[in-house]
């Protein structure tokens, strides 16, 4: 544990990495980037005026593959803030993580981890005791933040479902600056071409150097601080209007659900799923909602991520050709399609 003292903040590193730097894993793109965790007084007065006596807990992880019930958490990345009477606290938590099986060469080409740089690295189940152990010691009730959060939170869970843990205090309330972002600019701005993390970095002129855990949160931390500014001064609404817009669901509401048939249908179903994900194929299934009724469709799924209403399948419908997401307690039967 380094402690790093600075004026009007505090940051505190957890980890092998130093705090200023990003990590140094060989051939890794942007390993030598700089960042300073710097908080502006207009972010300080945002974060006083929407979460006061509240830790802000923004997190980042770059995984294997897309689907929580598939692939594996290789980084996770945390930043804590908090204000208190001698400026904002930061507080880092960052940690590679050993992965069980190849990572595919599509996901090393986004972040740039290989087999040999997580040699070392703890267990995810380690690394989340780890984590666990590091947010007991927030002063106050952490808020939880990610950037299209229900994938991260999602694999998260799929993890605390697995070891039977539980990470987070069970009412911590999880807030997504992807869902922020598009209802501000849907509905008042409608200028931004996408929400992507790197997009609204540009706009709110945040250093990124994308898919490295550790700074994706600081940026996702920056960026819904800005966001949150942006709906204020546009008069989007109360407060709670406002938050209401970034708002997912408690922790509580996500862990009581449990890996049943009443929350995603039959076994056999899940698992055809889950083998079509991680073959990278094409499936048939039969669907009791929607517009095309119970007739069987060809889709290739793209990941299963566990909500608080069940798991939820995302996938490209090669019907419509187009992605859409599908309750799996929904789907009815599944079949292989033929070479």
């Amino acid at each position: 544990m380094a402690l790093l003292n600075c004026e009007k903040k505090i940051i505190t590193a957890h980890g092998h990495k130093f705090p200023m730097t990003k990590n140094t894993t060989p051939g890794r793109a942007g390993s030598e980037t700089k960042i300073e965790l710097e908080l502006s007084p207009l972010e300080i007065d945002t974060l006083n005026y929407f979460f006061p006596d509240r830790t802000l807990i923004a997190f980042d992880l770059e995984t294997s593959g897309f689907s929580p019930h598939v692939h594996e958490i290789l980084e996770l990345g945390a930043i804590s803030i908090e204000t208190k009477e001698t400026g904002p606290s930061i507080k880092i938590f960052h940690e590679l993580v050993k992965n069980s099986a190849p990572i595919p060469a599509e996901s090393t080409q986004i972040h740039g981890l290989r087999d040999r740089d997580l040699e070392n690295a703890a267990d995810i189940k380690t690394v989340l005791e780890l984590w666990e152990e590091d947010l007991r010691t927030t002063t106050y009730w952490p808020i939880l933040l990610a950037h299209n959060a229900i994938f991260d939170v999602g694999h998260i869970l799929a993890q605390e479902h697995k070891f039977g843990m539980k990470c987070f205090p069970t009412l911590t309330p999880v807030y997504d600056s992807c869902s922020l972002a598009r209802k501000i600019f849907k509905m008042k701005d409608g200028k931004l071409k996408n929400a992507k993390l790197s997009t609204l970095a540009e706009e709110f002129g945040i250093q990124l150097t994308h898919h490295h855990a550790l700074w994706d949160a600081w940026a996702c931390a920056k960026v819904f601080l800005g966001l949150l500014d942006r709906a204020r001064k546009l008069e989007m609404g109360t407060k709670e209007d406002i938050l209401k817009m970034a708002y997912l669901f408690k922790i509580a509401d996500a862990e009581s659900v449990e890996m049943s048939e009443k929350n995603n249908g039959p076994t056999e179903i899940l698992e055809a799923l889950r083998e079509s994900v991680k073959t990278n194929s094409i499936i048939e299934i039969s669907y009791a909602a929607g517009s095309k009724g119970k007739t069987f469709r060809p889709i290739k799924p793209i990941s299963l991520v566990p909500t608080p209403q069940g798991t939820i399948l995302f996938a490209d419908c090669l019907t419509d050709k187009q992605g859409k997401h599908f309750k799996v307690k929904k789907i009815i039967e599944t079949k292989k399609v033929s070479p």
